[in-house]
């Protein structure tokens, strides 16, 4: 892990997730793995989290919770375990905030081709 001074995050470089990493407050995972890396939305989160997925070299998903949703742009997720975003290039990154604790989350920058589910 490594800090840059003035940012607001800590950056961690993920090459590989057996299970969904739980996404944790203030930190930018930089996807350095082959494959599809995978990543969860905390079951509790404060209103106010926020959290960087930033693609270098391999593709990332985010799973949800039950009950948990996130916008982006004009589109919502599907509500629970259904919905989720993805990368379509091993270059997309995306930045999300949580909004109402433990459930709404809103995607607040982005870049390259995002899916949502």
């Amino acid at each position: 892990m490594s800090y840059l001074p003035g940012s607001l995050y800590t950056y961690q470089t993920i090459t590989s997730t057996p299970t969904p990493q739980i996404i944790a407050n203030r930190i930018a995972y930089v996807c350095r793995g082959s494959g599809l890396l995978s990543f969860k939305l905390p079951a509790s989160a404060l209103a106010g989290m926020s959290f960087k997925i930033i693609g270098k070299s391999c593709l990332w998903e985010i799973q949800q919770g039950a009950g948990q949703n996130i916008t982006f742009g004009m589109v919502t997720t599907n509500t629970g375990v259904t919905g989720g975003l993805s990368s379509t290039f091993v270059a997309d990154r995306i930045e999300i905030e949580c909004l109402t604790a433990n459930t709404e989350y809103n995607v607040c920058d982005a870049s390259g081709n995002i899916n949502y589910t």
